[in-house]
């Protein structure tokens, strides 16, 4: 599948949209920052590899790497926080 990086970012943009919506009323929604949105979206949904995300982002493929790492870092202390443990 060859989407381009506008598309996927339309489709970024909307998907997110509607998460929130639904985890609103139980909890504030957890938002880390665009581009590395992004980032996870391209690597978990489409399974660019980090140097194809760094070539459409104009990263490097360390740097996607970098941010991947710390998004999901970041993501995973914030959800064990909510949830308790």
């Amino acid at each position: 599948m060859c989407l381009s990086l506008s598309a996927i970012m339309r489709w970024n943009s909307a998907r997110l949209s509607v998460v929130p919506l639904c985890a609103r009323s139980i909890y504030s929604p957890i938002t880390i920052p665009e581009q590395e949105q992004s980032i996870l979206i391209l690597r978990l949904i489409l399974d660019l590899t980090d140097s194809e995300i760094g070539e459409a982002l104009g990263l490097s493929r360390s740097a996607v790497q970098r941010r991947r790492t710390k998004s999901l870092n970041v993501l995973r202390t914030k959800l064990t926080v909510r949830k308790g443990g």
